[in-house]
């Protein structure tokens, strides 16, 4: 059975190279361009989360907060993909197992993804 990644990124262009990379890694990209709840997130039921931290109006770390103190999603691995200058700051505020900064080399990314889905 294949892995299931969930990107959560606004970039439409940005999306579609995270999508490359993850099918490139014989998993299932599931894409959105805006945050999800936590529900929906549950039931998708990703192996690893790929999630920016800006996202229109709302902030990638809130929902990965949200993530971090429910009992069903707390264990799945979220990274922060994001431009940020904050971003290390950002990964521990917002309680992320890792961060990827913008522009990223698509060797870094698929090292990191494979690095969460072992």
């Amino acid at each position: 059975m294949k892995k299931k990644v969930l990107i959560i990124e606004d970039d439409v262009e940005v999306s579609e190279i995270l999508e490359f990379i993850v099918t490139g890694l014989d998993c299932e990209a599931i894409t959105s361009t805006y945050t999800l709840p936590v529900k929906e997130i549950q039931l998708v039921s990703p192996d690893l989360i790929l999630l920016d931290h800006r996202l229109g109006d709302e902030l990638g770390g809130d929902l990965c907060l949200r993530l971090k103190k429910n009992a069903s999603t707390k264990d799945i691995p979220v990274i922060i993909v994001s431009a940020d200058l904050t971003l290390k700051k950002i990964v521990n505020e917002f309680c992320a197992d890792d961060y990827v900064e913008k522009p990223f080399s698509i060797d870094d990314m698929e090292k990191l993804i494979k690095k969460y889905l072992h």
